[in-house]
């Protein structure tokens, strides 16, 4: 279960990961759209919609110069009237004449004008219609300081009512003012033509802005301030005006833009509130309509189409999240049912494993699953049987190996003026290497070193078969080197055939004597150290190994004399020929300085510390072969142990 867990997850990893990531980019991506579109969108529309005020207020402008015109054009021609009266009449003009003139003036645009009055030097009024109040007016126009004939506009409350009141003087020929005629405007007939009914929906308030210009020409501060209201009640209801936005602290602002600009758009504060101020004037001396509108209704149509996008945006994106969660499903659906075809099957291989590993060899799987676990599947049941054979061979070889070890000498003999010992070592369970101790007549002693061709079990067979023909035939009186070692290689030669020989070092030791009788079929060298000179001579083999020829021709064997202090080593090859990880070999040089180095140890101590120095010179390099060392220590006078 453990490893159907991380092979989900692992799967689990391999398919959500890659779409987690593309979900998250697809998010970042598609956010990053929105974002644009939506700031692209609300400038645009911002854009569009400060465009639209702006014609908006432009032509309210011109209207307002249109009407401003249209009476001063008017007050003009009732001025020129008024000072021909007066000039006709060299005196004050009769009332009924300026009458005349004010109905004539009047007649032009009938239901504009709230009343008509002249003014004279003396303080004589003449007003039409007759009941109009003009006192406040006619004192607060004898303190105007007019200069030549410029009109002078007004804007007043009266009884509550906003009148917009033009005035012009009339000069004599000495410069003296000796009239002044006026008249007042009905306020909601003069913004009749005013589209104020757009401005609702975005809560905007229009203003008439009368602004007064220093020597040169420049606003230097606000004259009068009229906001044009749209009535509530009644739509015929004159148009209402108020007073009270003067001090708002954008007008500071509106000046220093009105310095360089007659029309334009600004951001300033009204209200509490960050507004968008639109304005429009024809000349700065003049009277101009001012839009002030909060910026969020500006932006308004901007937001909303940036929610709209955003909702469509984020419908998309939890579109794109829902995909991915029901691709995750799926994938983890799939990933666990991928994860049990592949569990399942080594959830089989697992049991059958501890069946195996427990000795029933007997066990077997049943995967059908047509891929590489089938195939799988069926390589296991194929290791049962080899199992079972690889296991009665290793029982074979381990009683093989029994057997041979109760073939081999189990103690070393006592020999008199001699320390003798045998250590062998094989690569495999069995091996072809031999030794014995075999006594003889006379209470000589028979040492024997063979080496059979190639180890295992093969080679342990052949070495039994050798050994056990040796000791047949010296325990029957047989102890005729050359015809020992004729027999045993016709033994060789006839019954086992050309595929299999051996080397074989035979030697009769007597122990009395300190003498050595032997012979070698092919087995060397074989090293004599001799104590009187500190030197090692090899020994010369005498014939080939056997099994090779039919005949062995062994013509006679050697005597050699043992005196105190002298080694005899016999070893087989694989000694001298283990190689290191370099496959540089040990070599027989080597093995005769050894001995050179160590001869004063018994021999049991050299045998073990050959054997040690050639596993070091080999390292980690595997014994390729059997290896088997016999030392004969000739030592009549000393303690044959010791180290």
């Amino acid at each position: 279960m453990i490893f159907r867990r991380k092979l989900t997850i692992m799967l689990l990893a391999i398919a959500l990961i890659p779409l987690s990531l593309n979900t998250l980019v697809s998010r970042i991506v598609l956010r990053d759209i929105e974002e644009q579109l939506s700031s692209r969108t609300r400038l645009a529309l911002e854009r569009r919609t400060t465009e639209h005020l702006q014609a908006l207020v432009h032509n309210q402008a011109l209207l307002l110069q249109r009407d401003r015109d249209f009476v001063v054009q008017a007050l003009t021609s009732q001025a020129h009237g008024l000072k021909q009266l007066i000039k006709a009449a060299a005196q004050q003009p009769a009332a009924d004449r300026i009458n005349e003139l004010f109905s004539s003036v009047r007649s032009a645009r009938v239901g504009l004008y709230l009343w008509q009055a002249a003014i004279f030097a003396d303080g004589t009024q003449i007003v039409q219609p007759p009941d109009s109040d003009i006192a406040s007016v006619a004192s607060n126009w004898q303190q105007e300081n007019f200069t030549g004939s410029a009109t002078v506009w007004k804007l007043l409350l009266v009884d509550g009512q906003l009148q917009i009141i033009a005035a012009q003087p009339i000069f004599d020929r000495r410069r003296r003012i000796v009239a002044v005629t006026a008249m007042a405007i009905r306020y909601e007939r003069f913004f009749r033509d005013w589209q104020l009914g757009a401005l609702q929906h975005l809560h905007g308030r229009i203003f008439i802005v009368k602004p007064t210009v220093n020597t040169f020409g420049t606003p230097a501060a606000i004259d009068s301030i009229v906001e044009v209201v749209m009535p509530q009640e009644n739509q015929d209801r004159a148009l209402l005006a108020q007073h009270d936005f003067a001090t708002s602290s954008g007008f500071t602002t509106l000046l220093t833009h009105l310095a360089s600009s007659a029309a334009g758009a600004l951001r300033a504060d009204f209200a509490d509130s960050d507004s968008v101020w639109i304005y429009s004037g024809v000349h700065h001396a003049d009277a101009f309509p001012l839009l002030i509108i909060p910026y969020d209704s500006v932006v308004a149509p901007a937001r909303q189409a940036a929610e709209y996008v955003e909702d469509h945006f984020a419908t998309a994106l939890k579109l794109t999240a829902l995909l991915a969660l029901a691709v995750m499903a799926w994938v983890c659906v799939s990933a666990w049912r991928r994860a049990r075809a592949v569990t399942e099957p080594l959830q089989q291989l697992t049991a059958a494993a501890h069946h195996l590993g427990s000795g029933d060899f007997s066990t077997r799987v049943d995967i059908r699953s047509g891929d590489e676990f089938e195939q799988l599947g069926a390589a296991f049941n194929r290791i049962g049987p080899q199992l079972r054979e690889r296991q009665e061979i290793k029982e074979s070889m381990a009683a093989a190996r029994n057997i041979q070890q109760l073939i081999l000498p189990d103690t070393t003999p006592n020999a008199d003026n001699f320390d003798l010992d045998c250590l062998i070592h094989y690569c495999d369970e069995t091996g072809g290497d031999y030794y014995d101790f075999i006594p003889a007549a006379n209470n000589r002693i028979a040492l024997c070193v063979g080496d059979v061709v190639g180890h295992g079990i093969a080679a342990a067979l052949l070495m039994a078969s050798c050994a056990g023909i040796l000791k047949s035939a010296i325990a029957n009186g047989n102890e005729n080197l050359a015809h020992l070692l004729s027999s045993l290689n016709t033994f060789l030669e006839n019954d086992v055939g050309d595929t299999r020989f051996m080397t074989l070092f035979c030697a009769f030791l007597d122990p009395v004597n300190c003498t050595l009788e032997w012979t070698s079929a092919g087995h060397g060298p074989v090293f004599h150290y001799s104590s009187a000179d500190n030197s090692v001579t090899e020994l010369a083999v005498k014939a080939v190994p056997l099994g090779i020829l039919p005949q062995l021709d062994i013509d006679c064997t050697e005597q050699l004399q043992m005196n105190n202090g002298d080694m005899l080593l016999v070893g087989t090859d694989g000694i001298w020929e283990s190689c290191n990880s370099s496959g540089e070999m040990f070599g027989s040089d080597r093995v005769a300085e050894f001995l050179i180095a160590h001869a004063t140890l018994s021999a049991a101590s050299f045998n073990t510390a050959l054997l040690e120095t050639v596993a070091q010179f080999r390292g980690d390099t595997r014994q390729e072969d059997d290896i088997t060392v016999m030392t004969i220590k000739c030592c009549p006078t000393a303690d044959v142990h010791r180290t």
